[in-house]
Order: C-alpha cells, then sequence, then structure tokens
C-alpha cells in the first residue's frame, strides 16, 4: 500500500515539516510513501502533488495549523476515492475537514496505533 504524507510546509521550519513525516515513515516500514517535502526537480509541485496522490491508496494529513494546500489535497483525495486520514488537535475541527476524511485521530500515536490495530503495519 502506500501512503501520501500530506500537511502544512509553507512558513515551516524543517523540522516542522519532516519530523512527523520520519516518524511515520520508520513506524510503518511496510508502507510505500509519497513525501511531498522531498524536493525534486518537477516543474510544477501541484501537479507533482496531484499525482503522488493519484497513486496512493490512503492520504495522511498532519493539519497541525492551518494549510491552504494540505486542506486542497484532503478533498481532492477525498473525491478520488482515497482513504483519508486525518491527524488534528483541535477540539474545533473545520466541518470541510471533517466531511470529506474517513478517520480523525488527535495525535501521530493515536494514528500509528490504529495502523498497528489493524495490521496496516503488515
Amino acid at each position: 500500500m502506500k501512503i501520501y504524507l500530506a500537511g502544512p510546509m509553507r512558513y515551516c521550519t524543517t523540522t516542522e515539516i519532516t519530523e512527523w513525516r520520519n516518524l511515520v515513515k520508520y513506524n510503518l516500514k511496510n508502507f510505500e510513501f509519497f513525501d511531498p517535502s522531498l524536493k525534486t526537480k518537477h516543474k510544477s509541485s501541484v501537479k507533482r502533488d496531484l499525482y503522488m496522490i493519484k497513486k496512493s491508496d490512503i492520504v495522511v494529513a498532519n493539519c497541525w495549523k492551518d494549510s491552504v494546500g494540505t486542506s486542497m489535497e484532503i478533498i481532492h483525495s477525498f473525491f478520488n476515492f482515497k482513504v483519508v486520514i486525518v491527524i488534528c488537535k483541535e477540539i474545533n475541527i473545520s466541518s470541510w475537514i471533517e466531511e470529506h476524511c474517513h478517520f480523525i485521530f488527535e495525535t501521530i500515536e493515536e494514528f500509528l496505533s490504529f495502523m498497528w490495530s489493524n495490521h496496516y503495519d503488515l
């Protein structure tokens, strides 16, 4: 299975961009990951990201802060029949996000626990 890792990148530090993604990749080693934070020479990052979403089975969106790009990726993924998983600590999560995802977890650890308990790590 292939997982696309969506999350804020604009105006974020390298640590904010990569730390959670590396944690997920480390703990779910049997998956192939599409990580938009890895730079490529592709002409358009939007086209590249849409292509990676198209090739993914699951989209995990870490919504630790507002991000237009991440919101667009969630809605695009939902309407392209991807399993959309959102990680968000916010109590008042946007109804747009709630309506366009399949699962919501407050922490990365809860998400990983869900994946392990459902044998998605095999």
